[in-house]
């Protein structure tokens, strides 16, 4: 991420070769699909459906914001969009290039994201746990 920011920076206009765009997507989704080896079909539709319920709400929600943002700025609604959904940073950074966006703008909100969830939850913990008077 640092040498992207240097060389978006910079002004150096970069793309990546297909072949290394595929082949990364590759690797993220056998990776991904990787984790669910040994599991019972039965588990991944039983999970699946609370998977997908968050996933919609989550979009839903990110659309709403991404909609405001574009609206009030002039950033393009779907570089705001692929910055607030719900991924991982890797596999955004990839969508990123592929469509033309900023990797360095989508990789950064999403750590900032990650960052915020690692800072403020066991703040939040706290507060859950706390018992009622």
């Amino acid at each position: 991420m640092a040498a992207g920011a240097i060389i978006a920076n910079l002004g150096f206009d970069y793309s990546l070769p297909t072949g290394i765009v595929l082949a990364a997507f590759l690797v993220l989704g056998a990776s991904v699909g990787s984790r669910f080896s040994g599991t019972q079909w039965s588990q991944v539709v039983s999970m699946g459906r609370y998977g997908i319920t968050f996933a919609l709400f989550a979009l839903v929600v990110a659309a709403l914001m991404a909609w405001l943002v574009s609206s009030v700025t002039q950033l393009a609604f779907v570089a705001v969009l692929l910055a607030l959904i719900p991924g991982g940073v890797g596999e955004m950074a990839v969508i990123a290039m592929v469509m033309g966006i900023d990797p360095v703008y989508v990789v950064s909100h999403h750590i900032l994201r990650l960052l915020l969830l690692i800072f403020m939850t066991p703040l939040m913990l706290r507060i859950v746990n706390q018992p009622l008077k």
